[in-house]
């Protein structure tokens, strides 16, 4: 089993409950559900918490999905929270 980590995607204020939702069904269409544990929305808005492990083809995936700006980088490497 591939270790999981925190990531933070900024997203659309007020769009964070749809994108969670997107995410999961991408996840699910894909064959992904392997990759993903917890999504979490922030209270502080315009943010969402996935649990995951990082794999490419999943990164462009839900960087590709509407009022999505990306998960936070440093350096242009995705940060994972500690």
């Amino acid at each position: 089993m591939l270790k999981k980590g925190w990531y933070v995607l900024e997203v659309r204020s007020g769009s964070e409950r749809k994108v969670k939702e997107i995410i999961k069904g991408l996840v699910k269409g894909k064959g992904l559900e392997n990759l993903i544990g917890e999504i979490k929305e922030n209270e502080i808005r315009g943010y969402v918490y996935i649990e995951m492990t990082l794999n490419n083809e999943l990164v462009y995936a839900i960087e590709g999905i509407s009022n999505c700006n990306g998960f936070v980088r440093c350096d242009g490497v995705i940060v994972k929270m500690n």
